[in-house]
């Protein structure tokens, strides 16, 4: 049997992490078995489903709680786990590497590095770090992968992406678990109580790439020019407390739902009029891809890769331009808010799981 180790920061829902479980579903398990390496002893969202199909979670110190105690652990881990056929790093950028440092150390031959991201927020020294790491990753990677163009030049950096000495792999979801359903669209809307509501979503991890509080900033206009309008945020994370606040201060509670992390966003989908996207960088994010995929008009920010742009019903904009002008754009587009599936365009855009399994069971041969 063939066994993989996937190295990341977390198994909650995510971007990366759901792209993984996608694939961990689909592969025969009596011939390859997917095992995680974290850094948090947390349980996970996907902790349970893990255990369910085989997988093991093994923990190792966090870089942040002590690198020494980090690249320990990780040195023992590597001496007694020797015998995983690839090692597959899953990262947004080059600043911790260890990982891999160990497994070759130990003898792992086939060491995978795959880029999610376009940018890091904050430490300028991660970016150094980064910039240096560029320079050795030859040494230590034997694949190079990315999710776009984009997120490979940044990763990789331009000479290695000149050469084509990496791989594209589309972030693929279930889709037709996101083709439009009228019946959940009403279930939701009664539930949460938006019926004859215009609806604006919002879907992501409460940190400052997500740009939260441009989205209160836009629907604190758009409630201005069309007071019938509710807005959606799925998803958790260390500023949510920041845009509860925010939300208190300019009278929006009561249109601004919050509703965590959850297992069924592609049900949630339906309930939406509109979804907006203004994410100050981005690999190429998932979410999108699945709001697409539910038949949504999206309005995303200038700074997505073109990669994503998958249907005919998505809108950039800039995102230092004044929130009015995304508040008057949701109306322009909201008018129109009959939905048609759009899951054969995603489709053919190379979209589904199926087509990024065989890409990356490929890398484990």
């Amino acid at each position: 049997m063939i066994r993989v180790l996937h190295v990341t920061t977390s198994m909650d829902f995510g971007g990366a992490e759901t792209f993984i479980m996608n694939i961990y579903r689909k592969i025969d398990r009596s011939k390859i078995q997917f095992d995680f390496l974290v850094q948090s002893y947390d349980e996970f969202d996907y902790s349970d489903e893990i255990e369910k199909l085989g997988g093991k979670i093994y923990v190792v110190e966090g870089r942040r709680k002590g690198i020494i105690k980090n690249r320990k652990e990780l040195d023992l881990f590597f001496s007694t786990h020797s015998y995983y056929n690839a090692v597959h790093l899953h990262t947004n950028c080059l600043s911790y590497i260890e990982p891999l440092i160990y497994a070759k150390k130990h003898k792992i031959g086939n060491l995978i590095v795959h880029g999610h991201s376009t940018n890091i927020s904050g430490n300028s020294l991660h970016r150094i770090i980064h910039k240096a790491n560029q320079l050795f990753l030859k040494y230590y990677s034997t694949k190079n992968v990315a999710c776009s163009v984009e997120v490979a030049k940044w990763m990789f950096g331009n000479k290695v992406v000149d050469f084509d000495e990496y791989e594209i792999i589309n972030n693929g979801i279930e889709v037709q678990n996101f083709r439009f359903n009228k019946s959940d669209r009403n279930r939701y809307r009664d539930e949460f109580e938006l019926n004859n509501k215009t609806v604006v979503g919002h879907i992501g991890r409460f940190i400052d790439v997500k740009n939260h509080k441009y989205i209160i900033q836009i629907l604190n206009e758009l409630r201005n020019i069309k007071p019938d309008v509710s807005l959606l945020l799925i998803g958790d994370g260390p500023l949510r407390s920041n845009i509860e606040k925010q939300v208190h201060e300019l009278g929006l509670k009561k249109y601004v739902y919050f509703l965590g992390k959850r297992g069924d966003v592609n049900r949630i989908l339906n309930a939406m009029d509109i979804f907006v996207f203004p994410s100050l960088y981005e690999g190429l994010p998932l979410t999108l891809v699945e709001a697409q995929a539910s038949g949504l008009t999206c309005i995303v920010s200038d700074r997505i890769s073109d990669e994503v742009l998958l249907t005919d019903r998505i809108i950039k904009m800039p995102i230092d331009v004044s929130p009015i002008e995304w508040a008057e754009k949701i109306v322009k587009y909201s008018r129109d808010s009959e939905r048609d599936n759009k899951y054969e365009a995603v489709i053919n855009g190379g979209y589904d799981s199926e087509n990024a399994l065989n890409k990356v069971l490929s890398l484990y041969n």
